[in-house]
């Protein structure tokens, strides 16, 4: 029994129209982010949200006369999006930053963990870089207006070099009671 091309054709599109076709309702990480830390048992003055990042490199030391020079070599504004939500119980840590950079894979890098220092109001981040190297970052809270600050110094040389970091909530946002 020999069929043409044309008739083997026609019959694998009859049996394709006849497969049933779905349509979903897809969702990005942060949709997810956002729908996890909008539960209304999550507390509103968490740590847990989306953030932009920013952050700027300064390099402090004496210049060739003695005296104290203080420069900003690096500086990016909103540069970044995170979310930190809080790791499971068994994890040893407490809560991981996620990078929410938009890509193919169905994957997210975790960036950091961070772990309470005291009265919620200080973490302790341990910051992993795309080499592998660890920077251990202290960072303050001022759940008032939903900015994370960290600060991780070190030497190079003679020169002191500070990178300071700051998380700004974008979600979910206080809402603002006026009187």
């Amino acid at each position: 029994m020999m069929v043409s091309i044309t008739q083997a054709h026609a019959q694998l599109n009859s049996l394709v129209s006849k497969k049933k076709k779905y349509t979903y309702s897809y969702v990005t990480v942060n949709d997810m982010v956002k729908r996890y830390v909008s539960k209304s048992s999550h507390p509103m003055n968490s740590i847990e949200g989306i953030y932009s990042v920013s952050g700027t490199v300064t390099k402090k030391g004496k210049n060739l006369v003695g005296a104290m020079k203080e420069k900003v070599v690096d500086r990016k504004n909103n540069y970044a999006d995170i979310a930190i939500i809080r790791d499971w119980s068994d994890s040893g840590t407490e809560f991981i930053v996620l990078s929410l950079k938009q890509n193919d894979e169905e994957r997210y890098a975790i960036v950091a963990e961070l772990t309470t220092l005291s009265e919620g109001r200080g973490f302790l981040c341990k910051h992993f870089e795309p080499d592998g190297k660890i920077l251990t970052f202290t960072f303050t809270f001022d759940g008032d207006s939903d900015l994370l600050e960290g600060v991780f110094t070190q030497q190079e040389g003679n020169k002191t070099v500070t990178y300071s970091i700051s998380y700004l909530k974008t979600f979910p946002k206080k809402e603002i009671v006026r009187n």
